[in-house]
């Protein structure tokens, strides 16, 4: 339910903000970059945070709210609760990366796939571009989250996740 409730507010948002809302790449003169970047970066946001949020629910799950013995495992539901975390975090990874990807064609001008062909050029947007290095830097903490998830089996791992 909550992956339904997640994808119809980034397309309403993605469609909404495309439709009417002006492409901030033709404000600053640049080339219109069409639809992908128009709706794409809201809608990657609004998957962003929301796999953020869910990530954080569940990880408050495990540590807080059925918490096992502190010096011994994770109770059950604590450990049922780090499953999801960590397929949440994954989710929070990739819309991460797309964000920082399609903030740097938005403030460059380039369409997202000429990256594929100058990776240089994405890598020096990511690293000029403030708001596409915290985006970059989210997607990293989100696949460390996601793969110490997977691992933690004691209630003070889970805690410092």
């Amino acid at each position: 339910m909550l992956v339904l409730g997640l994808a119809a507010a980034a397309a309403l948002t993605g469609g909404l903000l495309a439709e009417f809302a002006p492409s901030v790449s033709v404000l600053y003169g640049l080339s219109a970059l069409g639809p992908v970047v128009d709706a794409g970066l809201p809608a990657a946001r609004v998957v962003a945070m929301g796999a953020a949020a869910a990530a954080v629910g569940y990880l408050l799950l495990a540590a807080v709210l059925v918490p096992g013995d502190p010096y011994g495992v994770v109770s059950p539901s604590g450990y049922a609760g780090l499953r999801p975390a960590r397929g949440w975090s994954v989710v929070q990874a990739f819309a991460s990366a797309t964000v920082a990807v399609l903030t740097v064609a938005e403030n460059s001008g380039m369409s997202p796939g000429r990256f594929l062909a100058r990776p240089d050029a994405l890598v020096i947007g990511i690293g000029q571009i403030e708001q596409a290095t915290g985006w970059a830097l989210a997607a990293l903490v989100a696949s460390v989250v996601a793969m110490l998830a997977g691992w933690t089996l004691s209630w003070r791992s889970a805690v410092g996740l």
